[in-house]
């Protein structure tokens, strides 16, 4: 992780004009991606890190500590994007440096487990088993994969909505994006809490365990859903103008419009993204990496790229709600040849 974000911010730093062209910048967006990219590449060893320690805080058997450090991060930051940004007036540069600092600061008290009486994780040369590693990198691959996925997409849906919708549409996204996140995060958290509870009654072979326990995933995660559906369905106007507030602009009537048509998916987030968790549980990589390859790659580049040219804009907002329904019922298929009672009898 250290290599990686070093390099990748070596390469933003320096390339920084290169790097927001090839995002898909126009001349518009470019000085604020530009300004936004050089402050924040300064801080991208201490984003990952945060993230990743947490993971190892966790396993360690300190989940609140972990929780803790994120939630204080996150906290800090919206109270450093009030001050940097309309109270000081730094612009867009005051929003990098607020994610910037927010990031450094968890990062130093999750660091603290490491030197506590509590942390049993030590610093080895030396690994016993490097097939056992490599089989636990191919069974989280579709994690991975979600991941990269995500950037993937991002980065397609603001070069088709600057391509037919101009800055505005961009903005418009953005704004969509925020909720899209919100239920995704929620959604990958019970994924996450789901899969050690059905790992090891798997190796167990408790099988009405393992059905309660993904039950209660697919219901929260659901529930998650129709949460934020009937929020965008009811006060659509006001989720948007919390981002947008001229609630005259291009760019607050398209986001308002996307939303009409985005809020499906919402039905079907949790729900895929608790069955790909499930097969990453069982030890079943495959399955789960088609589903995150359908429902976060596969699908919504296929929709992108066919729907527009039938449907206009219209192609655009609904790509990704019908990229939900069919990667949903490929989970259901492979739900049928895996549940919990036939990969147990087969074992």
């Amino acid at each position: 992780i250290t290599i990686i974000t070093i390099l990748v911010s070596v390469i933003s730093y320096l390339f920084t004009d290169k790097v927001v062209t090839i995002l898909g910048a126009d001349e518009t967006l470019k000085p604020f991606s530009y300004d936004y990219l050089k402050v924040l590449c300064l801080f991208f060893f201490f984003q990952a890190m945060q993230f990743s320690i947490s993971v190892f805080i966790r396993v360690d058997g300190r989940p609140f500590l972990a929780s803790l450090g994120m939630i204080i991060g996150s906290v800090i930051n919206a109270i450093l994007d009030y001050i940097f940004i309309a109270i000081l007036d730094f612009g867009v540069k005051g929003a990098a440096y607020a994610t910037g600092v927010s990031a450094i600061i968890p990062f130093l008290i999750l660091m603290t487990h490491f030197f506590s009486k509590q942390n049993k994780l030590q610093f080895t040369r030396v690994i016993d088993n490097w097939k056992e590693v490599l089989s636990s990198a191919y069974n989280g691959s579709s994690e991975l994969l979600s991941e990269i996925s995500a950037g993937i997409i991002i980065f397609m849906f603001n070069r088709i909505m600057i391509e037919n919708l101009g800055p505005e549409g961009v903005a418009a996204f953005t704004a969509i994006n925020y909720a899209l996140w919100t239920g995704v995060m929620l959604s990958y958290s019970i994924g996450d809490s789901l899969v050690p509870l059905v790992s090891v009654n798997f190796g167990a072979k408790k099988y009405d365990r393992i059905k309660k326990f993904t039950a209660l995933g697919l219901a929260l995660s659901f529930a998650i859903g129709l949460i934020i559906f009937t929020t965008m369905a009811i006060i659509p106007e006001k989720m948007v103008s919390i981002f947008i507030p001229d609630t005259t602009s291009r760019a607050f009537n398209i986001a308002v419009e996307f939303a009409y048509y985005v809020k499906w998916a919402f039905f079907f987030i949790g729900l895929n993204i608790v069955f790909s968790s499930y097969f990453t549980a069982i030890h079943r990589p495959l399955e789960s990496v088609i589903i995150a390859s359908m429902r976060g790659l596969i699908m919504p580049l296929i929709l992108l790229f066919t729907l527009p040219i039938f449907f206009g804009t219209k192609g655009i907002y609904t790509s990704l709600p019908i990229a939900e329904i069919i990667t949903l019922i490929i989970a259901l298929v492979l739900w049928k040849y895996n549940n919990p009672t036939k990969r147990i009898e087969r074992r």
